[in-house]
């Protein structure tokens, strides 16, 4: 089965269950996060927009629900390496600093999509190792 993800198209049959599982997961709640309530001029808001609302206290609750999806994409097999693990930080880090300009880091925010970014990340990490692995070993495409 092909699916169409954020940036490539992978082949889910390529996966193994605890990896198919683990980035629907964090899929799903990327989308709910940064896309999922309204569109405004082109720019679409999630939950995380709509908390992020909230001075520091709403910006700090979305930056905790962005480290938790970045700690859930270390469920992978073999576990998420500790330079992209530190790249997905990195965009939670920038995302919660923008975050706190009143109003205009807001916007910022929401066109950032820290969440997105992370799981375009892992959905590239995933193909990489794949790639990999069939080359490694002499492999026809799954």
């Amino acid at each position: 089965m092909t699916k169409r993800t954020g940036t490539t198209h992978m082949n889910l049959d390529c996966l193994t269950k605890r990896d198919t599982e683990t980035l629907q997961y964090v899929q799903r709640r990327a989308y709910q996060l940064d896309f999922a309530l309204f569109n405004v001029c082109g720019i679409h808001f999630g939950w995380g927009s709509v908390i992020g609302i909230i001075p520091i206290i709403g910006d700090t609750a979305d930056a905790i629900l962005a480290l938790l999806l970045v700690w859930k994409c270390g469920d992978i097999d073999e576990g998420l390496p500790r330079a992209r693990r530190m790249k997905m930080v990195m965009n939670v880090i920038f995302d919660f600093t923008v975050g706190l300009i009143p109003l205009i880091g807001d916007l910022g925010d929401a066109a950032f999509k820290c969440n997105a970014r992370n799981v375009a990340s892992l959905e590239q990490y995933l193909c990489e190792r794949i790639s990999d692995r069939q080359e490694r070993f002499h492999l026809d495409s799954c």
